[in-house]
């Protein structure tokens, strides 16, 4: 082996600078020994588990829990607690957060959940399909109180509470049953010796905020000592963002459906009462809806008395009806390659006037031009799940566009958008736990491949979505989970509205370009142009979406500042 010159500024450079950084303490974030903590990226592919001696992706250049959020909307953070020895009863406690002129927020701002860790079927976090032999531990619920969902200790079962008290029985033959409700707010729990505990907390920025910087703390104790606080700083934007719209067309919806399947069927089976029906399925339309979602995609097959009571109750929650979205069958069958396309088409004229609206968008299974040529003439839209490139020449004419698994080339796109056509992408299959996987495909990558919106297939299984030992061939279809009174949410779930966010920062960033490009200042259409060549050149499969969310908001304040300083 060859020899290296002695380098004897190298020895000095390694002592004085990089040897420090290597053995300098870990930050402690405001948490007393023997407590560690770790801040980690709120909705990565990082899977924390328990038995880990650490995460592998952590932030360090923060001194606690950090926010950027727009005045009205919620903003994601996390961290991660250790115990050498275990505590019986670790609370943690948000402050109040007041900003730089003595304004305050208050506590209710911050809202702490434990993110639980449970067994699912092999693939887990990566596929929807099921895969032979064990089950492995995925972090998955976001739960006030972690033990109303905990994972079995010695064997590879779920434990969840029930409405009334008891466990649900997990066997492939069980009964429906309902989850017993959440707590409101975060319940004390314990931390496993040696174990790590991750933690999410949403900001919720309120719509009247003054913007500028707010601070406070979450206070930790452990058995009633004092364990120290984290500290929290939240800055909120000055400005709202718009509902999303598509990157061609500024003011044209990019839209978002959810095929939520019929939410009274499982809750009827678990013997709920209908005014608990109707209060629960009125939460999870609110829920819904606060996720970023306008549209539900109903299933003709639930009938139009059905229809007309769910539609009303997604216009009540902040859903939209116009347009009135309804498919020929399970949008999960639907966008099945091996799918029949023998559905019938239903009576779209007949669920139309059930909904109250004057038409229906409709995602059908037939390709008989005729069918598709007499819908169009009664002011229906039809669409097809297929490669929209494959049927363009013998049935575009007769279709408001397509819904497709991959986005064609932008060109092949573009023909449709010349004919007042739209194409829809499919987001992943509910199941796939990774919150980073459905945030990109939800987000920056439909939009900047120039999609109209994204179709999600499925919301969770109204028959009996906790059951996923019990299952063949796929797992459980499932992105949030039912309760007595609403809906546990997840990680992917959380993972679809910083998705849908990511659009309406991008929508924002571009209508104020157009604004600089009509202004006469050649400098403000240079700072257009830019924006445009930005969002074109961004490398939406690998880029990391928080740099790509941080890089909009900096262009966002730029062109505000330029535009304000222009009037």
């Amino acid at each position: 082996m060859k020899n290296l010159p002695s380098r004897w500024w190298l020895t000095s450079l390694f002592a004085a600078v990089l040897l420090p950084a290597y053995s300098a303490p870990a930050p402690t974030f405001g948490v007393k020994p023997p407590l560690r903590a770790w801040i980690v990226p709120a909705l990565s592919a990082q899977r924390i588990l328990p038995h880990l001696p650490e995460p592998q992706i952590v932030i360090t250049n923060t001194p606690g829990l950090d926010f950027l959020a727009a005045r009205g909307e919620v903003e994601p953070a996390s961290f991660v607690l250790r115990s050498p020895n275990g505590v019986e009863k670790l609370e943690l406690i948000p402050s109040p957060l007041t900003g730089d002129g003595g304004e305050t927020l208050p506590p209710i701002a911050v809202d702490l959940y434990a993110v639980g860790v449970w067994w699912q079927a092999g693939n887990a976090w990566f596929l929807p399909e099921r895969e032979g032999g064990a089950q492995i531990l995925v972090p998955e619920l976001l739960l006030h109180d972690a033990s109303l969902a905990r994972p079995g200790a010695k064997t590879q079962e779920n434990s969840v509470r029930k409405t009334g008290g008891g466990v649900a029985d997990f066997g492939p033959d069980a009964p429906a049953f309902i989850a017993a409700a959440d707590a409101p707010a975060f319940q004390p729990l314990p931390l496993e010796a040696k174990k790590l505990r991750q933690f999410y907390v949403l900001f919720h920025a309120p719509a009247q905020a003054k913007p500028g910087i707010y601070r406070g703390t979450v206070a930790v104790r452990a058995d009633g000592a004092d364990a120290g606080a984290i500290p929290v700083t939240a800055r909120v934007l000055p400005f709202e963002l718009p509902a999303p719209a598509t990157r061609q067309d500024h003011g044209r919806e990019f839209a978002y459906l959810l095929a939520a399947g019929d939410p009274l069927h499982g809750r009827l089976a678990a013997g709920q009462g209908r005014e608990t029906i109707a209060a629960a399925v009125n939460a999870e339309y609110a829920d819904i809806a606060r996720h970023g979602v306008r549209h539900l995609l109903f299933d003709a097959a639930f009938g139009a008395r059905t229809l007309r009571g769910l539609a009303d109750k997604a216009a009540r929650a902040g859903l939209s009806k116009e347009p009135l979205w309804i498919s020929a069958g399970p949008a999960s069958t639907l966008v099945d390659q091996a799918a029949p396309t023998s559905l019938p088409v239903p009576d779209l004229d007949a669920l139309a006037a059930a909904a109250g609206a004057p038409s229906a968008h409709a995602l059908l299974a037939t390709r008989d031009a005729a069918t598709l040529e007499g819908l169009v003439a009664k002011g229906h839209r039809p669409f097809l799940f297929a490669n929209p490139d494959s049927i363009y020449s013998n049935l575009a004419p007769v279709l408001a566009g397509a819904v497709c698994d991959r986005l064609p080339y932008f060109h092949l796109v573009a023909r449709w958008h010349a004919i007042d056509a739209q194409i829809f992408r499919t987001s992943p299959a509910p199941g796939v736990e990774n919150p980073e996987h459905w945030r990109r495909q939800v987000g920056v990558v439909p939009f900047r491949g120039d999609a109209d919106g994204v179709l999600i297939p499925g919301f969770y299984d109204t028959a009996n979505p906790w059951a996923e030992g019990g299952r063949k061939g796929m797992r459980s279809p499932a992105l949030v989970y039912p309760t007595e009174n609403g809906l546990l949410s997840t990680l992917a779930w959380e993972g679809v509205r910083e998705g849908i966010k990511d659009v309406r920062y991008l929508t924002y960033l571009l209508q104020l370009a157009d604004k600089c490009a009509a202004s006469p200042d050649m400098y403000l259409q240079t700072e257009a142009r830019r924006a445009g060549v930005w969002i074109r050149d961004m490398r939406v499969g690998r880029e990391d979406l928080d740099e790509i969310r941080l890089e909009t908001i900096a262009l966002i304040l730029r062109m505000q500042q330029l535009l304000d300083a222009a009037k």
